[in-house]
């Protein structure tokens, strides 16, 4: 295994942290930039959201940007797929499991507060209106169905620790007491 892994920092030295001294990894917060309006719009390659929406959803509103493309659950399915697999959380937890022997833990959340749904500056409100719950939620679906199957791609060394049911609505959000609004711009 790597002796060490180098975090880049701003301004600062980097630093080095030896991962040899660590029985176990854990990975947190892999869920909660995928709300936030800087990934759904600035993100590198670029989130799906912010490019496609399934045909079942209707189009979104002339408020979105005119190149959102409308495709299958399918196409959609594997752009999601192909996003949170280059994310870089996703590539630490590949790099971890791949280099040791050691346990790794995947938190896939917290994920973003339900008071997300009344802020008028949330892009996916403001694109889909009232539809923008169910565009999370299938979006929540579709990014935890890539979280597992890359878990299973990368082997037995690492679990996916599912979020909390009784924490989280059927829609994606936690509860508003748990979580504080997030800055969605």
């Amino acid at each position: 295994m790597a002796s060490a892994i180098v975090i880049k920092t701003q301004g600062r030295a980097d630093v080095s942290i030896a991962l040899d001294s660590f029985d176990l990894y854990i990975v947190s917060a892999a869920g909660w930039w995928s709300c936030r309006n800087e990934h759904l719009m600035k993100n590198g390659p670029g989130h799906p959201l912010a490019f496609v929406c399934c045909a079942h959803w209707g189009p979104p509103n002339e408020t979105a940007p005119k190149y959102i493309q409308i495709v299958s659950r399918a196409v959609f399915d594997d752009m999601v797929y192909i996003w949170v697999a280059g994310h870089h959380m996703a590539e630490l937890v590949r790099f971890l499991a791949l280099e040791g022997d050691r346990k790794v833990i995947w938190v896939s959340w917290p994920v973003p507060s339900r008071s997300l749904l009344t802020n008028r500056e949330w892009l996916l409100n403001v694109w889909y209106g009232e539809q923008a719950p169910r565009v999370w939620r299938e979006y929540r679906a579709v990014e935890q169905r890539a979280a597992r199957r890359l878990t299973a791609e990368y082997g037995n060394n690492v679990t996916l620790l599912p979020a909390p049911r009784n924490e989280m609505d059927e829609e994606g959000f936690l509860d508003e007491a748990l979580a504080a609004e997030d800055p969605a711009t």
